[in-house]
């Protein structure tokens, strides 16, 4: 089931950056990573103005490019795209 929320450009931000620390913090040990010892996030986020038109699809293609791009830069990051 796909869920889309609505927030403001600043909350998105923040709410990845909480999510991305909280995660680095448990310290979970990811043993077998050749980039950290310990279990990370990649975060994708993206925001689209009501006015314009954007079906579901579109929106949740974009946020997978975000997610991607994330993971392209190095692990552990928060994008917005």
């Amino acid at each position: 089931m796909r869920k889309i929320v609505y927030y403001s450009l600043n909350e998105l931000r923040a709410l990845g950056e909480k999510v991305n620390r909280e995660v680095e913090n448990l310290k979970i040990n990811n043993l077998k990573s050749p980039i950290s010892d310990y279990i990370t996030v990649s975060i994708g986020i993206t925001q689209v103005e009501l006015e314009n038109e954007c079906n579901q699809d579109k929106l949740i293609k974009k946020v997978d490019n975000a997610l991607y791009e994330s993971k392209r830069i190095g692990k552990n990051k928060v994008t917005f795209l």
